[in-house]
C-alpha cells in the first residue's frame, strides 16, 4: 500500500489539518521475539512496534499507550 502523504486520526481534539503526514511510500516493520515471550512481554512488544509506526508520521511515540506502557 502506498501510504506517501497519509495521515492518523488521533481524536476530535486535534483538527485533522494538523495531523502529520507520512513521508514514506512504505512502512516496514520487522520484530524478533521469543515466542514465550508473547504472552508475557505483548504489550512492550505491541507498544515497540506502534512507536516505530508512529516515527513513520513524525510522531515519537504511539498515543494509544499511557505513560506506564499500557494500552489504552
Amino acid at each position: 500500500m502506498n501510504t506517501l502523504n497519509s495521515k492518523i486520526a488521533r481524536g476530535d481534539h486535534f483538527p485533522y489539518e494538523r495531523f502529520p503526514k507520512c513521508d514514506s511510500e512504505e512502512i516496514y516493520i520487522e520484530r524478533e521475539w521469543d515466542s514465550w515471550r508473547l504472552t508475557e512481554d505483548y504489550l512492550e512488544i505491541g507498544k515497540s512496534i506502534m512507536d516505530e509506526f508512529s516515527n513513520y508520521y513524525r510522531l515519537w511515540e504511539a498515543e494509544m499507550f499511557n505513560t506506564d506502557g499500557e494500552f489504552i
